[in-house]
């Protein structure tokens, strides 16, 4: 293959990783460096839903772009929002109902993301959300991420259909992780795995 040829076969590739930063909409918002400096500007994304992987940065509004990932910055702000860089364990089961099997295993990759921080304290909760748009949430122990476990699954009944069933393991995590508030067990009771309730939780325990 011709070298001409070589060379725009890899700007294409190149390309088509690299995201599209002239569509961004740029906010006001501030990285944070592998150093701990706090880098303020403007931070545009593709994507607001899906957690990024990457972000688009210009330290004043006519600058050039330049990107940061989790591997190059601790985290980001921008919208009163704060994500956080980390190494997480992301379940890769099916979790829409039509697509349940009998599978009771929890299934793990490895991802490496911005979270983004729902609640932050001594006690903090984070979220993830996937190109498909399932919410995963996270807790830190001793620098330690740790996936707060919820997977659903089908199994049997006597006349032969099927139902859906739960893991709901996050349960006993957060009562061990908030095990310093009296009430927990009772509250955990009407908290579903979903972010308003996980929320609502964190802030009842620093009430």
């Amino acid at each position: 293959m011709h070298k001409p040829l070589l060379a725009i076969l890899f700007s294409l590739f190149i390309g088509i990783l690299q995201p599209s930063y002239s569509q961004s909409t740029f906010d006001a918002g501030y990285v944070v460096t592998l150093e701990g400096d706090t880098i303020k500007g403007f931070i545009g994304s593709n994507n607001k839903v899906i957690s990024p992987v990457i972000i688009a940065f210009k330290e004043t509004a006519t600058a050039s772009v330049t990107s940061f990932t989790p591997l190059t910055a601790k985290g980001f702000s921008v919208n009163g929002n704060f994500y956080e860089s980390a190494m997480i364990q992301v379940e890769t089961g099916p979790y829409k109902k039509e697509e349940l099997t009998t599978d009771k295993e929890v299934h793990v990759a490895t991802h490496t993301i911005f979270l983004e921080a729902i609640v932050k304290g001594s006690k903090s909760l984070y979220s993830y959300k996937n190109e498909h748009l399932n919410e995963q949430f996270y807790i830190k122990n001793n620098d330690a991420w740790e996936l707060l476990v919820f997977k659903r699954y089908l199994q049997s009944q006597k006349d032969g259909k099927p139902s859906v069933a739960s893991n709901t393991q996050y349960i006993s995590q957060l009562a061990l992780y908030l095990q310093d508030y009296r009430d927990i067990q009772v509250k955990l009771i009407s908290t579903d795995y979903v972010k308003n309730d996980l929320k609502n939780l964190f802030i009842t325990y620093y009430e």
